[in-house]
């Protein structure tokens, strides 16, 4: 499993982690509070800059309010006394953030929105004597970075353009880099490896500004770009090209940072692990357009699932069922005026099992059943409907995992692995019938897998043959496609429910890894195996439940094992017993696998039903001729 590849995967439980409720929330909170916290400490010529109120008014709703608080704590933890003008700051945002959308809301909202930021700088600078001749720069400054700001947050944040966003996390980067210059320079490498170049640009220039040093990282980050041109393909230049321009820079202004250039490299060994590029949609046709597609449907997919689990069907509706049953019950009866027992007609009379007694109970108990029965329908209507929400909800998972999955290896460019081992397969089968409702099927899969079906169908005749054709068919199709067994069967389990067809067929599947010779056995509804070995016989998996019953009623047993050159495994349908008290494993090894099919089919198989034998066989890949 590569980096990439483990990347993803958190990132894939990041986003399932982030659906919980309250956790996007929570995430999002954190987002804006410690943004303002951390824009409250940007400094320009030594002195705080309102651009932490920009952030807040550009920010709408609880945003507002998280962003105004983080703001105001960090005016006050980074500049003291000084600060009481920025919390006024972030308390001026947030009452434009709050009153102004709410007075016009229309193209000339944005530019009123700059405007009182202007007027709220320029204000608590009259009033805090910051209008003399020594200050006037300054104020001018703050005035220009309180509108300027506003603007760019706002189109940041709103994600209208990508300029705005490379130039606001440039902003943020700065702050970073004046708190700490090491942050800075690892943000710059990060974004040197993983960003386009206008980002990095951006970040590299904000590190430089925040840090108040001549870092030469703009000048490195472009410099990188173009040395990835040049060094060969392969991730490792992501790790070398940012930290080898920055030492190239250094060596021609014989000026050695050493601690700067480690921690720029080890920003882009961070960039360039990260799997997900900041960059906008590839190229038509590319293969990160493919990985985009994919995980724009695999999100639909997870969308269409996570509504349907947080659907909540409406339940019987049980006090109209009583209210009808009181109704007919007892509206035609001539004693109902001073009748004492009608109040026993409830609840829980008609969800229990005893009689109604009165005096003209006949009637009554009558309705009665006929109340309990609709009830019983209702119910089963619903738990079938339930069934079938969560058959769709397993349907819906599956794809969505098959499609990340090939996200996730769309771009491992590595050379597949050699097989070490091949196999034989061989297979007997005796039908009770013309028609047999056994079928095997035998056929490589993706990379080194290698796999062996075994399909019985229900009975015997046509109806168990094709059933068990269509479902190996569709077995084979999905796992040459690139599916997970497991995903391949639960697929095949929520549709037989779907179909109202439980226990259609068995499944014995056999996925074989010739490079490792390791073995997975997956079976629903099949017999055991055996592994024969050393003139031995090994009893592996167990049976099960057959599909199709239901998406909660079993699943599929998982066995593992080690097939060593020379060992066989066979497989069996429920028409052959199994070797207890016979000598399958005297000379299987020697025997020729199809001779071991035909024996063992001859020795148990029952004529009342279909049998077949399939035995595997691994040995010793055949060395290439030549």
């Amino acid at each position: 499993m590569t980096a990439e590849t483990v990347l993803l995967r958190v990132k894939r439980r990041g986003e399932q982690w982030m659906e919980r409720p309250g956790v996007r929330e929570s995430v999002r909170f954190t987002f804006f509070f410690g943004g303002a916290l951390v824009l409250s400490g940007l400094e320009l010529w030594g002195r705080m800059q309102p651009v932490a109120m920009g952030f807040a008014a550009a920010c709408t709703g609880w945003r507002a309010f998280a962003a105004a608080a983080g703001g105001a704590l960090g005016y006050v933890l980074f500049w003291g006394r000084e600060g009481l003008q920025g919390v006024l700051w972030a308390l001026g945002g947030l009452l434009l953030a709050v009153a102004l959308p709410l007075m016009h809301t229309g193209p000339g909202s944005r530019f009123r929105l700059a405007l009182g930021c202007v007027c709220l700088v320029f204000g608590t600078g009259l009033g805090f004597g910051l209008a003399g001749a020594s200050d006037g720069a300054l104020l001018f400054l703050r005035t220009a970075l309180a509108g300027g700001s506003l603007l760019l947050w706002e189109s940041a944040l709103g994600g209208k353009d990508s300029l705005s966003r490379w130039l606001g996390w440039g902003v943020g980067v700065m702050a970073l880099a004046g708190m700490n210059i090491w942050l800075g320079c690892l943000a710059a490498g990060f974004a040197a490896a993983a960003a386009p170049l206008p980002a990095a640009l951006a970040v590299a220039l904000g590190a430089e500004l925040g840090a108040g040093a001549v870092l030469n990282l703009t000048a490195g980050a472009a410099l990188a770009f173009y040395l990835q041109r040049l060094l060969p393909r392969g991730t490792w230049r992501g790790f070398a090209a940012p930290g080898l321009a920055l030492g190239i820079l250094m060596l021609i202004r014989r000026d050695w940072e050493p601690g700067v250039l480690l921690t720029v490299t080890l920003g882009a060994c961070a960039g360039a692990l990260v799997p997900w590029r900041l960059t906008a949609a590839p190229r038509r046709g590319s293969v990160g357009a493919a990985q985009v597609r994919l995980e724009q449907m695999a999100g639909i997919f997870t969308r269409f699932q996570r509504q349907l689990l947080e659907f909540m069907p409406p339940p019987a509706d049980v006090p109209a069922l009583t209210q009808k049953l009181k109704q007919y019950a007892c509206g035609s009866c001539s004693a109902r005026a001073g009748c004492l027992e009608q109040n026993r007609l409830n609840q829980e009379l008609l969800t229990g099992e005893g009689d109604f007694r009165c005096r003209k109970e006949a009637l009554a108990n009558g309705e009665l059943r006929r109340s309990r029965e609709q009830l019983r329908q209702i119910r089963s209507a619903r738990a079938k409907q339930e069934e079938y929400r969560m058959a769709l909800v397993q349907q819906y998972g599956f794809l969505s995992d098959a499609l990340r999955d090939l996200s996730d290896h769309l771009p491992d460019r590595r050379r597949d692995k050699l097989p070490r081992c091949r196999v034989q397969v061989s297979a007997r089968s005796r039908g009770k019938e013309l028609a047999d409702g056994d079928r095997v099927s035998a056929f490589p899969g993706t990379g080194c897998r290698y796999y062996v079906l075994l399909c019985d169908g229900m009975g015997t005749g046509l109806g168990a043959a094709e059933e068990s054709r269509q479902a190996s068919e569709l077995i084979k199709d999905m796992l040459t496609a690139g599916m997970t067994p497991g995903a391949v069967l639960g697929s095949i389990n929520s549709q037989l429910t779907l179909m109202e067809r439980g226990g259609a067929v068995t499944v014995d599947l056999a996925e074989l890894r010739l490079d490792t010779g390791r073995v997975w056995l997956y079976k629903w509804g099949a017999g055991p195996s055996w592994l024969l070995r050393r003139r031995r016989q090994l009893r592996v998996g167990s049976s099960g439940p057959p599909p199709g019953l239901g998406v909660g009623a079993g699943r599929e047993t998982v066995n593992r094992v080690v097939l060593f050159p020379g060992d066989t495994l066979v497989m069996l349908s429920d028409g052959v017993e199994g070797p207890e008290g016979k000598s399958w494993a005297l000379g299987a090894k020697d025997m020729d696998p199809g001779a071991l099919a035909s024996r063992i089919l001859a020795e148990g198989s029952h004529p009342e039903d279909d049998a077949t034998a399939v035995v595997i066989r691994l040995l010793p890949h055949a060395p290439p001729e030549g």
